[in-house]
């Protein structure tokens, strides 16, 4: 299977424009700040099922190469707790 190339101009980039924003305003891993919201919980399942699926039809690196950094920490601190 050949994997495909992520568009700088696709979803998973353009959308990055609201929710990375959002996180560095916020000042902490979640949507408003150091405590879990509504927002959160909505907004964590899509990333964890764009982490399991995107490395599957873009390659294992692909999640970690574009540009949600603040996101993947969302992810990470919410398994941690």
């Amino acid at each position: 299977m050949t994997r495909r190339r992520i568009r700088s101009g696709s979803l998973f980039t353009t959308r990055k424009i609201t929710v990375e924003p959002r996180l560095e305003a916020s000042g902490g891993p979640f949507v408003l700040g150091a405590e879990m919201s509504a927002a959160d919980c909505l907004l964590l399942p899509l990333l964890e099922r764009c982490e399991a699926c995107v490395p599957y039809f873009y390659g294992d690196d692909a999640f970690g190469a574009l540009p949600f950094a603040r996101a993947r920490r969302m992810l990470e601190v919410r398994r941690v707790e």
